[in-house]
């Protein structure tokens, strides 16, 4: 009996700094054998100077949709954003679940919802079949199996739970929800809340300074909207780790923020590397002065619907019901 309790006791010890600490991610079927997925140090996929364009500059998407099928084996990327791409109101939430379905149902379609949100946060589409949700920047994935299976992977990082909890902490009795992840907490206000989340800001940055200075809190978009998440996972580093596997023929990005150019430019330079315009890369904007490095744009989450619901196979169309 004693001889079983310390091998039992061996292997716990063994299973728990990966279970409870990895700083990684290894799935062979996703970054290819051997390869291990560090969203925590510093991204290295950018080897060039990719310029930035205000969006009235900015080609409107035109592509046509013989640009975006499966080629020799390869399979079609499509990665996008969530809030402001996939839906801009909260009743659309359905409309965008059916076009990830109808799009997911593609064999020689691989299509990820890439969310700074937490998972969560993205309840509605955990069971889409063949759908892939990175969230958190590309820290927590859930993955779709050949066999159906929905398997999580995340890279978790030390210090997250402290941070997580001082915010938590420095939150108590201001008008503010939280939206907590595994690597990063999110939070939104009403204006008339502004002036005590500003001083809680202030103070939260002071920690941040001296206990934990490769975190940040990331300010964009909504006005009445933060995020804390140390300062490395980026959308574009997991997508350039996707993209280096060599298994796409072509494919696309979608986005609407600063958080979203890293894509952009994860694809821009997979095309310069292959000499080609495979890859396209598509700001979801109306804001002409909003700088971008993305070679397309389209308005608004309508025209998202418009041009992928084009993409969709006549025999899966009746999962969109919104032509």
């Amino acid at each position: 009996m004693f001889t079983m309790y310390r091998l039992i006791l061996a292997i716990l010890v063994n299973l728990l700094p990966t279970t409870l600490a990895n700083g990684f991610i290894e799935n062979a079927a996703i970054f290819g054998d051997d390869i291990k997925f560090y969203p925590f140090s510093q991204p290295s996929y950018l080897t060039q100077s990719i310029p930035k364009l205000p969006v009235a500059h900015v080609d409107p998407l035109q592509a046509p949709v013989g640009e975006f099928q499966s080629k020799n084996g390869k399979k079609t990327l499509i990665v996008l954003d969530n809030d402001g791409v996939l839906f801009d109101k909260p009743e659309d939430v359905e409309k965008a679940k059916a076009l990830l379905k109808a799009l997911a149902a593609n064999e020689n379609n691989e299509v990820w919802v890439n969310s700074a949100r937490g998972l969560g946060g993205l309840g509605a589409y955990r069971d889409i079949p063949r759908l892939n949700i990175a969230a958190e920047h590309g820290t927590v994935l859930l993955v779709s199996t050949p066999e159906g299976m929905k398997l999580e992977l995340k890279a978790l990082h030390r210090s997250a739970q402290e941070v997580i909890s001082a915010v938590k902490r420095m939150a108590r009795g201001i008008r503010m929800s939280l939206y907590e992840g595994q690597n990063s907490i999110a939070y939104s206000y009403k204006s008339e809340a502004s002036q005590d989340v500003k001083y809680m800001e202030q103070n939260l940055q002071n920690f941040l300074n001296v206990e934990h200075p490769d975190f940040m809190i990331r300010l964009e978009g909504d006005k009445n909207y933060g995020e804390v998440k140390h300062m490395n996972p980026d959308k574009g580093n997991f997508l350039a780790h996707l993209m280096a596997t060599g298994r796409y023929a072509n494919g696309l990005s979608m986005g609407d923020q600063e958080s979203d150019e890293g894509m952009f430019k994860a694809m821009i330079q997979a095309n310069a590397q292959i000499g080609g315009s495979r890859f396209y890369s598509v700001i979801v904007s109306k804001i002409p002065n909003q700088q971008t490095s993305a070679e397309y744009r389209l308005r608004n989450p309508q025209e998202v619907h418009q041009f992928l619901s084009k993409l969709i196979l006549p025999q899966h169309a009746g999962f969109y019901p919104y032509w």
